[in-house]
């Protein structure tokens, strides 16, 4: 199939790339909501600055795309791999620069070792005889912020998530954790992508 490339074939110079140059594209955009919430609130007559500031970090950003777009078209594992696992509807370019960038080889890890180290798997608070709601904490937060915004999108335009979440909340999850469940699917889904040539989620 089409795009369908093994991790092992990835160049771990591209891939150190690729992280630092994912780590300067968070500090941007996080950058750049900063700014344009204070443009909101500033006086006039500092607002000039604020937009130098904004157009200053939006070029930078637009180079960094321009970085990564550039370590994609010359790295055919990392373009057949960001052409196949964009095939999961939800799931974006950004989401899979981020998920090759800060988690291993997805083929070598087990099912439990993927959700533990994108933070997604669920623990109990226990003290004494109290038992609260499981819970989702450690693991690498940009990969788990990565998801949870594919989720929120899956929930939307992908079929199969968006009735897999629906049938969580009649069931009486809330719509938060049916998200996590979905933010769950979804990297199993991707890892079944890159594993299996014939593997299909809408």
């Amino acid at each position: 199939m089409l795009g369908f490339v093994k991790y092992r074939r990835l160049t771990p110079i591209a891939l150190e790339e690729l992280a630092a140059l994912m780590d300067r594209r968070t500090q941007l955009t996080d950058s750049l909501t900063r700014e344009k919430n204070r443009l909101d609130k500033e006086p006039v007559y500092t607002q000039g600055f604020i937009k130098e500031s904004v157009a200053f970090l939006e070029r930078q950003l637009g180079e960094v795309d321009a970085r990564i777009e550039g370590i994609e078209a010359s790295d055919k594992a990392i373009s057949g791999l960001v052409a196949r696992m964009t095939e999961l509807k939800g799931v974006g370019r950004t989401t899979v620069f981020t998920v090759l960038a800060y988690l291993p080889p997805l083929e070598t890890l087990s099912r439990g070792q993927m959700v533990a180290l994108a933070g997604l798997a669920p623990y109990n608070r226990e003290s004494g005889k109290t038992r609260s709601k499981a819970f989702i904490c450690g693991g690498r937060a940009k990969v788990r912020k990565c998801l949870y915004m594919a989720a929120q999108s899956a929930a939307r335009y992908n079929d199969v998530i968006k009735k897999y979440v629906t049938r969580l909340v009649e069931a009486g999850q809330p719509y938060k954790s049916a998200l996590v469940a979905a933010m769950r699917k979804i990297l199993v889904g991707l890892r079944s992508l890159v594993m299996n040539p014939d593997f299909k989620l809408a």
